[in-house]
C-alpha cells in the first residue's frame, strides 16, 4: 500500500527552517535572511563586565555570537560569560541552542513571549541588564525593563534583510495557509499582498496581524516553530484533509 497522502500545504515564511509535519506539507521560502555583526562579539566580551544579566529573545542572537566568537577566536572566552551573568531566555528553542552552542544555562518565562520575559527579568534580582538583540527588534523589552527600574542595554549582534528574490517566487499571492511566525513576518505578507489562512506564532503575532486585518484562523498554544506545526495540523484536521 502506498504512503497516505499529506493534508494541506502550509507556506512558511520565517528565516529559520521549520520543522517536518506526518500531516502537513511544508513549503519555506524565507522573506528574510540574517547575518551577525561583525566583531559584535568581542565587544560583547569587553562589556559583559558592567551587567549581572543577559536577556536572549531569539536563538539568531545566538546564533550570532556563536559564529562571531568563531571568526575571530575568542569563543572560549564567550562561553565563560555564561558562568559569570544570569541568563534568560525567550522560550526552550533559544535556551536549547545558547545551551548547545555556548554552554549557557538559562531562564525562560512561562509562556514564551517577548513581554513575559521582560515580566520575568522585571521580577528577578537583576538590577544591570544586556539585552542580546537585533536593530529592527520591538521595543517592548526595553521599555518594560525600564519602566521597572531596571539599567538596561541592547547590544546589537545581527541584522536581518528582505530577501526580496523570493519575494518575487510568490508570484500566485494565493496560499492555503500561510504560517506567521512574527510580527515582521506578518507586515511583510501584508505588503506583499499574499492571501490565505494566517496560522500565528503566538498572541504578540495575532496582536499584529489583527491589526492590519489579518485575523489568523490559529494561535499555537507553544510558542515555537513546533507549536506553529501543531497549529498548523489541528487546523488541517478540523478542516478533514
Amino acid at each position: 500500500m502506498g504512503a497516505e497522502k499529506q493534508g494541506c500545504t502550509i507556506l512558511f515564511l520565517g528565516p529559520d527552517p521549520p520543522p517536518g509535519s506526518a500531516l502537513c506539507r511544508i513549503e519555506w521560502v524565507p522573506l528574510l535572511a540574517w547575518h551577525s555583526i561583525d566583531k559584535s562579539s568581542i565587544i560583547l566580551n569587553k562589556i559583559y563586565k558592567y551587567f549581572d544579566s543577559i536577556v536572549l529573545s531569539s536563538p539568531r542572537a545566538v546564533k550570532a555570537v556563536y559564529k562571531d566568537a568563531e571568526k575571530y577566536n575568542i569563543l572560549d572566552k564567550i562561553k565563560n560569560i555564561g558562568e559569570k551573568l544570569q541568563v534568560y531566555s525567550i522560550g526552550p528553542s533559544t535556551s536549547a541552542v545558547a545551551e548547545g552552542l555556548l554552554g549557557w544555562s538559562s531562564t525562560i518565562p512561562p509562556l514564551y513571549t517577548v513581554v513575559e520575559l521582560a515580566r520575568l527579568v522585571s521580577r528577578s534580582n537583576a538590577s544591570r541588564v544586556l539585552g542580546l538583540r537585533s536593530p529592527s527588534a520591538n521595543r517592548a523589552l526595553q521599555e518594560i525593563l525600564l519602566d521597572n527600574g531596571k539599567v538596561y542595554l541592547e547590544h546589537y549582534v545581527y541584522h536581518t534583510r528582505v530577501v526580496s528574490e523570493n519575494i518575487k517566487k510568490l508570484n500566485n499571492n494565493v496560499f492555503e495557509c500561510i504560517a506567521v511566525t512574527s510580527s515582521s513576518i506578518a507586515r511583510l505578507v501584508k505588503r506583499i499582498g499574499l492571501r490565505g489562512e494566517m496560522l500565528s506564532i503566538g498572541p504578540e503575532t495575532t496582536q499584529t496581524l489583527t491589526s492590519i486585518g489579518l485575523d489568523p484562523v490559529c494561535t499555537a498554544e507553544e510558542y515555537t516553530l513546533r507549536g506553529v506545526i501543531s497549529c498548523a495540523e489541528k487546523y488541517c484536521k478540523n478542516k478533514n484533509y
